[in-house]
């Protein structure tokens, strides 16, 4: 699964562009009053401007080079807050066979920059976002993660993805992943259970497009 387009919803519209335009330096592709879009790597990330009273966050992750995970949280602690897992900067997912970074925008989202070992993708040089692939995950938190995934799978040539259970189902593939999870579970590292938040995604898998979001599925 290739996610080329990602829209999520912000209340704090003006101090999100500037996060992810000057602070994590992704190009800015679209400025408006109610939106503004960014390049990160193959995919565009846009943020629109939230109903008064619609409450939102995200899970999202970001794939770099498999030989940059080390060099990630320094780079991030001049940017932004990087959150720790038992104690650390990087989690190491054996079961994924990567390595992980978490951090947040000024919304408090939590995002994650990983590390897949099995794409074996590699850049040299200091760690920047222009290296960034792409965008590789969006949680969806609903009432039964195994259900929606049949759903899925039954619209779209995708398929669970390991390490799933009845709180937490990833389909896709290590390019691109819906992670659903149970509403209410916390988002790793934090005790912030997740919620139900507009967003839409579109992506190709095996050469067709598909497009979801939060009223489509769950």
């Amino acid at each position: 699964m290739h996610i080329h387009h990602l829209s999520l919803y912000t209340q704090q519209l003006s101090a999100q562009r500037d996060f992810y335009h000057q602070k994590l330096g992704f190009p800015l592709l679209e400025a408006a009053p109610d939106s503004f879009k960014v390049q990160a790597g193959a995919t565009i990330l846009q943020f629109k401007q939230a109903d008064p009273g619609v409450d939102c966050f995200y899970h999202f992750a970001f794939n770099i080079p498999s030989n940059q995970y080390r060099a990630v949280p320094d780079w991030l602690a001049a940017r932004s807050e990087v959150l720790l897992y038992e104690g650390q900067p990087i989690v190491r997912f054996e079961n994924w066979d990567a390595h992980a970074t978490y951090f947040m925008d000024v919304d408090r989202n939590i995002l994650e920059l990983v590390a897949r070992h099995t794409l074996q993708q590699k850049l040299e040089g200091p760690f920047s976002s222009s290296m960034i692939l792409n965008i590789s995950e969006i949680g969806h938190p609903v009432d039964n993660p195994q259900t929606t995934a049949t759903q899925l799978m039954a619209r779209f040539d995708v398929k669970r993805y390991s390490f799933n259970n009845d709180v937490f189902c990833p389909v896709g593939d290590p390019n691109g992943l819906i992670i659903l999870t149970k509403i209410g579970r916390n988002w790793v590292p934090t005790d912030r259970p997740a919620i139900v938040s507009p967003f839409e995604v579109t992506f190709e898998v095996n050469g067709k497009q598909g497009e979801i979001n939060e009223r489509m599925i769950g």
